[in-house]
């Protein structure tokens, strides 16, 4: 059986949005590990729009029902009411992931529908998969591309002979291997 539709990286069959909100009386399969370990230091990441930032601060309040039915009522409960309106829109919005449906045969049995149905699903979650692998890849790159260009910033006011000198110089080099790091697990 496929998905109607993804919210949070996670597959959902059947979501109603009450007057107040979610209403997690749904059948839901989690992708928990979908993020991997890389899912903390994606949260961990600078936003510099403050809706955003909000938005991450909470979510990190909130990272103990990740990919729980109450993972959005839970980020929404952690942020000012503002924000609660911008958390429901991010939460539904379409993932730009193809969503397979292979077309069945005129003749087709019971047990080729299931593995068409079945294959279909996984060719989808893969492209999921891919898809929310690199999206965290490019935030965390983005935050090493911040940090590096802070610290080179401070480098550039910090004498040669001072310790820190060799200090900041090590966490940049650590940044840059960080970000190759990454790219190599594209």
């Amino acid at each position: 059986i496929a998905p109607k539709g993804f919210r949070f990286g996670i597959p959902f069959w059947d979501v109603h949005i009450d007057g107040d909100g979610w209403d997690h009386d749904m059948t839901t399969v989690h992708r928990a590990g979908m993020c991997g370990a890389r899912a903390g230091e994606i949260v961990a990441c600078h936003f510099d729009n403050p809706a955003l930032s909000a938005i991450r601060t909470s979510m990190i309040g909130a990272f103990g029902s990740f990919a729980s039915p109450t993972w959005v009522s839970s980020v929404r409960e952690g942020i000012a009411d503002e924000f609660h309106s911008l958390v429901a829109e991010l939460s539904i919005a379409p993932i730009p992931v193809k969503i397979f449906a292979t077309a069945a045969a005129v003749d087709e049995s019971e047990s080729a529908r299931i593995k068409r149905e079945t294959d279909d699903s996984a060719r989808t979650e893969t492209g999921l998969a891919q898809y929310v692998e690199n999206l965290g890849t490019a935030i965390i790159e983005r935050d090493l591309g911040r940090q590096r260009t802070e610290l080179i910033a401070v480098l550039g006011r910090t004498e040669t002979t001072s310790a820190d000198y060799d200090a900041i110089q090590r966490r940049i080099a650590s940044l840059e291997e960080r970000r190759r790091e990454l790219q190599v697990s594209l």
